[in-house]
């Protein structure tokens, strides 16, 4: 993690990544500070085109198996820990064991009610709305999943990846450029400013072109085609689903957005997000 997470592989350097408190203890930055960060301190190992590919297959592993980078070891024991994510204020919920049985929280209403009015939810009301939400797409998967997957290959065809290849070769010359560039400064060959107009306008064009990859479904297009095949392999042979299976949620879900006390948004991790009502009892 330590390798696959430090931008010098890129050129960058960033500061304060660790602090002395005033009892003179260390202690990681986790926003405590400022950490700023420079682009392009010096001459890169590899290109951010293979860092950010790198973290992408390291992300999609990482939801796989329901872990969160920077999380103590038992912060996510739980299904539900880091995946539902308040639709008011963004924040994410915390688990809390209450009189009337285990509910879900938004963590700034816990902290205070008034900077989020959006209070706990019984967490079998989320498990009873997967289960519901997985049962309409086992009768609807004609309908609904096999055209969007159907999609998403449309997405990957020749012609994208033709241009994807075009984009990638285009950054590649880029990144050549400023190689040449940072070698004509040492030399004192161009200025300052301009040296620094034509990084500027270089890093611009090549944020233009990861735009357009991404747009193209470059590695995106390429995950959620993948999970949705493997949601499709398991609608197509499913049964109804009479009770909440938590391995299915974690395999399908990649989070939860309530919207209110009544509705929620499953975003799957094939790119779909359903929304499904939450039946909440008089406990609440």
């Amino acid at each position: 993690m330590g390798i696959l997470n430090n931008e010098k592989y890129v050129g960058d350097v960033r500061y304060n990544k660790t602090y002395t408190d005033d009892n003179f203890h260390r202690h990681r930055n986790k926003g405590a500070v400022d950490s700023p960060e420079m682009k392009d301190h010096h001459e890169a190992i590899i290109s951010r085109e293979l860092y950010a590919t790198a973290h992408e297959v390291l992300e999609q592993r990482l939801r796989e198996r329901g872990i969160r980078r920077d999380d103590e070891k038992y912060q996510r024991r739980f299904a539900f820990s880091s995946k539902i994510i308040c639709g008011e204020c963004g924040t994410t919920f915390k688990r809390q064991v209450i009189s009337s049985g285990i509910s879900w929280c938004c963590k700034k209403h816990i902290a205070d009610k008034d900077s989020c009015s959006m209070k706990f939810i019984h967490e079998e009301a989320f498990q009873s709305a997967f289960t519901t939400m997985l049962n309409k797409l086992i009768f609807t998967r004609k309908i609904l999943l096999r055209p969007y997957y159907n999609a998403l290959r449309v997405a990957g065809s020749d012609e994208n990846l033709q241009r994807i290849m075009s984009l990638k070769e285009s950054i590649q010359k880029n990144s050549d450029r400023k190689c040449e560039l940072k070698k004509l400064r040492v030399k004192g060959v161009i200025d300052a400013v301009m040296y620094t107009q034509e990084l500027n306008r270089i890093e611009k064009k090549n944020e233009e072109s990861r735009r357009e990859m991404q747009n193209l479904g470059n590695i995106e297009s390429g995950l959620m085609l993948r999970e949705t095949e493997k949601l499709l392999h398991f609608i197509d042979t499913a049964e109804v689903q009479d009770a909440y299976n938590e391995e299915l949620f974690i395999s399908f879900v990649d989070s939860i957005i309530v919207y209110s006390r009544d509705s929620v948004g499953f975003k799957l991790k094939c790119g779909l997000t359903l929304k499904e009502a939450l039946c909440t009892d008089t406990r609440s």
